[in-house]
Formats: structure tokens, sequence, C-alpha cells
């Protein structure tokens, strides 16, 4: 559906954008691979 995608990119632009941060980390199970997905296309 998209939903953690779109969740991760909101994330990330009110991170890098509102916030200035300049790297964010997370932490994912391996077995989860839905979040490991989206974390790949995320870079």
């Amino acid at each position: 559906m998209g939903y953690a995608t779109e969740a991760k990119i909101a994330i990330n632009n009110f991170a890098f954008n509102e916030l200035k941060l300049r790297k964010l980390t997370s932490f994912i199970f391996v077995e989860n691979k839905v979040s490991n997905v989206v974390q790949k296309k995320m870079g």
C-alpha cells in the first residue's frame, strides 16, 4: 500500500528540513521484511 514509505518520507522531510538534522539512524528487526524493504529504498 505504501503507507510505510510515505511515513518514512514525511519523517525524513521533517527531520532534515525542519529540525536541520544531518543524519538519521533507525533500527529494524531482520525478520521484518517490509521495514527492510522501506529502509533499503530510503538508503
